[in-house]
């Protein structure tokens, strides 16, 4: 009775280490998850199938070898000359972020990501940014570049609040697929209406 009772428990126990292993869907919604707060255009690439070892090279030049399974990623960054390793470990998903120099990707898959849409307002010597997949505003000035902010922002009833302006608002008017205006509600503090131009593939705010 004793060794029925042990082998079952054996065989629990390995069900339950091969259930907590990180499929290849898992390790992507990780790596995309890790991504969503960047505003930065990117393609993130995966080598196909768990990796027993692999090798990087950081950015600095250091070598560092992974000896345990993993599922590895590299994200590439639009005009950057580094990236970074994404490293997944298969059996519990603890993910390692390494610095890279953009590497050859010949071979390696696509992951699909919606990246975020941008637009973009340019006002006098300010600019203004949406980022609305992650309902992010940013704005800077030309003229003086240690002045910028970034805040988060929520919409009720087409009025765009930002969280640092506590009872401010904006209203929403879309001029055509590409194009919106905020228009101040209380009219004093922004004279000129702010037209913004999206950037990429149209994404409502």
């Amino acid at each position: 009775m004793k060794k029925i009772f042990l082998l079952l428990a054996a065989s629990l126990i390995c069900l339950t280490t091969i259930s907590a292993q990180v499929s290849q869907e898992e390790a992507d919604q990780i790596v995309i998850d890790r991504m969503s707060d960047e505003t930065s255009d990117f393609t993130i690439y995966a080598k196909d199938g768990v990796q027993t070892t692999f090798e990087v090279i950081t950015a600095t030049g250091e070598t560092l070898e992974l000896n345990y399974p993993c599922w590895v990623y590299y994200v590439n960054f639009a005009d950057e000359t580094n990236g970074k390793y994404l490293i997944v470990k298969e059996s519990n998903g603890n993910l390692l972020e390494v610095n890279a120099k953009n590497d050859g990707l010949e071979g390696w898959r696509t992951v699909p990501n919606i990246n975020h849409s941008v637009w973009l307002c340019k006002e006098f010597d300010f600019e203004w940014s949406f980022y609305p997949t992650i309902n992010v505003l940013k704005s800077s000035s030309e003229l003086n570049p240690n002045w910028s902010f970034t805040t988060n922002y929520y919409i009720i009833d087409n009025r765009l609040y930002m969280e640092i302006f506590s009872g401010n608002c904006f209203i929403i008017e879309y001029i055509s697929e590409n194009e919106i205006k905020l228009q101040d509600c209380f009219q004093f503090d922004i004279v000129v209406p702010l037209i913004f131009i999206c950037q990429t593939e149209f994404n409502e705010i």
